[in-house]
């Protein structure tokens, strides 16, 4: 018998008495350490079950940790819902000095508890006896690296296809009554994009108090995207700008990194390779779309990404609103009556103090992040009907690098026997990513990752210098595989696939993980960054980490893995030994010297 306090007990019971009987379920904790679990259903003449073991000091070390954090010696069950037909409820815990002893109605979901006279105690109670709380303390450090907002798994949506992602968000844009939000790099100028901006205009129309707040970068959302007609993201938008002028804010953000005599030598297009707005995320109302997916034509028809819609989610979607708003007093804005955008800030960010430009920002952003995260802390506990969600901000410029301390973390402690499937659009993992997964991973979990082909990259067929990405790509997988295969021995340890779809590219990026045995993931990211040193050090991101218990959630971004995978070749060194793979002498001297621009 392990030695342990005598200052801790706990029992507690659930159950009723129906047509099969008295069924119920009972565990006690003593302060010796014996653990006492019962648990008798009697249908289909199912037989009493009984256990006792003993548990060691640190299992009821973390037991204290977890009731003592819960507040329940706080409460008082004395306005709760009295034991019903349903059934009854009771708990008994002694902790050091302090005795509690509830009973209460069997409780059937949080609706219940909202609706009684005392949601707080009740919630409280709930939380503490809800076993899916084991999701919560196996990942309980996801917490330090953002705000944590707890929202119904059932105000998830995940969007599998690009006309969903179109279709969503043209319903999502024309129904706003108050705002309408949009976060991306570009907006493109086809006749989809005229179709949104036609959503948008309804959504004005039909009320002079609902706000558009648009975000795009300076450098790409300037650039010509139809010669012939001269339009620009920023033309798109001229329209509603001079419309609805008094409804309507149009920010442009410009890279810090680019300046000087730098930023007058480097062409159009190639200017972007410095830095650039890159968080994806379209708002209205209460409603939230992430994604990696700008707002483009092939972006709704054949560029594969992910997107998923969080329903009436006010406190999450406040926080992205601070976020953009706080870029945005450090960027130019549009005016009807003004040919060039106006600078907002104090410090001009390519003809200013580029310094002191960079450090206002960084103040003002880690300032909003602290308050989020006093506002919102880490929880005590997760039912299996919420997800909890972590906003990831990504702004290196800005020494900002929360999303990659989530990730360094994730690799280094990676659950025993887990599977962990990464997806990228551009393959240029970071020395620091790649040192994690092959190096420092443990030898019984498994790594995927899933990339686009040559055929599938989106600079596939350029014209220019960018047609050789793909190939300077390929050569990072050769150099990532080579140093795999060399270091692990199982080769289903780490794994390679290149997403190959006729006629589609891809876009999309994240992850997935699963714990041992479980057929569903119990944590997904999706968002807007790669896992590259653009994405680190140059561009503004932003992802969300999503953590849940409850099984038809899981199962949903199960289903989205899937369908990303199943269009994956597996690829091996043997791969780049053929003839079309064999990059030219330069390649690897070419991504050596760009790598850190794409």
């Amino acid at each position: 018998m392990t030695e342990t306090n005598d200052d801790f007990y706990l029992r507690y019971y659930v159950g009723h008495k129906g047509k099969f009987g008295h069924e119920f379920l009972e565990f006690e904790f003593r302060p010796d350490g014996k653990l006492r679990y019962a648990n008798n259903s009697n249908y289909k003449k199912d037989t009493l079950i009984r256990k006792e073991v003993y548990v060691n000091r640190s299992v009821m070390e973390e037991f204290k940790r977890i009731v003592s954090e819960s507040d329940i010696m706080k409460e008082d069950d004395a306005v709760w819902p009295p034991q019903d037909r349903n059934g009854r409820q009771e708990l008994e815990i002694v902790l050091g000095d302090e005795h509690i002893s509830f009973t209460t109605a069997k409780i059937g979901s949080l609706i219940d508890i909202n609706n009684s006279r005392d949601p707080d105690g009740l919630r409280c109670f709930y939380y503490l006896m809800n076993t899916s709380s084991s999701c919560l303390n196996q990942f309980n450090w996801i917490s330090n690296y953002g705000p944590s907002f707890i929202v119904p798994a059932s105000n998830c949506d995940v969007l599998y296809e690009p006309c969903d992602f179109f279709k969503e968000l043209n319903k999502t844009f024309s129904n706003a009554k108050k705002r309408i939000y949009i976060s991306s790099l570009y907006f493109g100028t086809d006749p989809y994009e005229y179709e949104l901006i036609d959503s948008i205009r309804s959504a004005l129309d039909k009320d002079p108090s609902v706000r558009l707040v648009v975000l795009l970068d300076y450098l790409r959302g300037s650039r010509i995207d139809n010669h012939q007609e001269k339009t620009t993201s920023k033309s798109m938008f001229l329209p509603l700008i001079q419309k609805y002028s008094s409804q309507v804010d149009f920010y442009l953000f410009h890279t810090p990194l680019l300046h000087g005599f730098l930023r007058k030598i480097i062409p159009n297009r190639f200017n972007e390779s410095w830095g650039v707005q890159h968080m994806k995320i379209y708002m209205a109302d209460n409603t939230l779309i992430i994604s990696g997916a700008n707002l483009n034509k092939s972006y709704f028809d054949n560029r594969q990404d992910r997107y998923l819609k969080l329903n009436n989610c006010p406190d999450l979607c406040k926080f992205f609103i601070d976020i953009i708003e706080t870029i945005a007093k450090q960027s130019f804005k549009v005016e009807a009556n003004h040919d060039e955008p106006i600078f907002l800030g104090k410090h001009h960010p390519y003809e200013g103090d580029n310094a002191q430009y960079r450090l206002e920002v960084e103040k003002n952003l880690l300032s909003l992040m602290k308050t989020y995260q006093i506002r919102f802390p880490k929880p005590k506990s997760l039912s299996n009907d919420q997800a909890l969600i972590i906003p990831l901000i990504q702004m290196g410029m800005f020494n900002i690098n929360n999303d990659r301390d989530f990730n360094i973390h994730l690799y280094s402690n990676l659950p025993i026997e887990s599977k962990l499937y990464l997806a990228t659009s551009y393959f240029n993992m970071t020395k620091e990513y790649e040192n994690e997964i092959i190096d420092n991973k443990r030898k019984d979990t498994e790594i995927s990752l899933l990339t686009a082909s040559p055929q599938a990259n989106g600079f596939y067929g350029s014209r220019g210098i960018s047609r050789f990405v793909p190939i300077g790509y390929s050569e990072n997988e050769r150099e990532f595989i080579d140093r795999a295969e060399k270091k692990c021995s199982n080769d289903k340890q780490i794994r390679m696939f290149e997403y190959f779809r006729s006629q589609w590219t891809y876009h999309a990026k994240g992850l997935w993980l699963y714990e041992k045995d479980k057929e569903y993931p119990v944590l997904t990211c999706i968002g807007s960054p790669n896992f590259g040193a653009r994405s680190i050090q140059r561009d503004l991101e932003a992802q969300l980490a999503i953590l849940t218990d409850n099984q038809e959630l899981r199962k949903k971004f199960h289903h989205e893995c899937k369908r990303l995978f199943q269009n994956g070749t597996h690829v091996t060194s043997e791969t780049f030994k053929q003839s079309s793979r064999i990059a030219p002498v330069w390649g690897p001297l070419f991504m050596r010297i760009f790598r850190n621009f794409f």
